[in-house]
């Protein structure tokens, strides 16, 4: 998208979000100019299950609110992917959903939204769980600075490391960076299980160099702070999802066009 306007993101662990029983969460979206509309609206979750995703899709079926007289509606996803493989868990499979909730955004967008059922229990017994789930605002306002927004989302089989040592490559294009004076640029990840264990690394690189992003896989997520998470029948606090908006300038230069 080219847009007079710019993407806010926000998310909420699920899993470990002890307020929510480990179904449910409020995600908190704030920042927006009043006058903005909202022009795309998306909500990202990641279930592991033991349910073959061939024959039963867990936990793609969810209900949204956003808590300003609309009530409860019900969200039905489309997987985005599928893997064989969860992250260093028991369970046998993971699902990534998206849902395009862009009617139940009211505008500019502010706002507290309450997402809840999702699949929830024990992880380490081997339970279904939800890592989390992050809401994305495409929104514009006149007055705001030509951007570049490129989305990039996961095909049919879905990329999840089950080990040390696993990596992960993206390039990112489909943009071009003006051509004189500053650059600026945001990375908008959602990672499920980023969390600081000393094996897991993040950094994006361009034209411009590369800009370490380990420091964000710290256990936190956009919403929750380091050691705010609580799960069912673990002592466990890290946070198993990761959303933050890190600054990818030093990446860029004047014309770039991936990283």
């Amino acid at each position: 998208d080219h847009v007079c306007g710019n993407l806010t993101q926000q998310g909420t662990p699920i899993a470990g979000n002890a307020g929510g029983g480990g179904t449910s969460g409020d995600i908190d979206i704030s920042g927006i100019p009043a006058t903005a509309m909202v022009k795309r609206a998306t909500l990202y979750w990641t279930v592991l299950t033991n349910t073959d995703p061939g024959t039963s899709l867990t936990g793609g079926s969810i209900t949204f609110n956003n808590n300003m007289g609309s009530g409860d509606a019900g969200v039905s996803g489309t997987a985005m992917g599928t893997s064989d493989f969860t992250p260093c868990f028991s369970q046998a499979y993971t699902i990534a959903w998206k849902a395009d909730v862009t009617s139940l955004i009211p505008n500019p967008g502010n706002g507290t939204y309450s997402v809840s059922g999702f699949p929830g229990g024990n992880a380490w017994a081997g339970s279904e769980f939800t890592e989390g789930a992050t809401l994305q605002i495409l929104w514009t306002e006149p007055n705001e600075p030509l951007r570049d927004v490129v989305v990039y989302e996961t095909g049919s089989t879905l990329a999840v490391t089950p080990g040390d040592g696993d990596t992960l490559s993206q390039v990112v294009s489909g943009f071009t960076a003006n051509a004189s004076g500053g650059v600026s640029g945001n990375f908008y990840y959602v990672i499920g299980n980023g969390q600081a264990d000393g094996t897991e690394n993040l950094s994006v690189t361009g034209p411009g160099g590369t800009v370490n992003l380990d420091n964000t896989l710290e256990g936190s997520t956009s919403m929750f702070a380091v050691g705010r998470c609580s799960f069912p029948g673990s002592a466990q606090t890290n946070c198993f999802w990761a959303d933050d908006t890190p600054d990818i300038s030093g990446a860029l230069n004047n014309g770039a066009t991936w990283v």
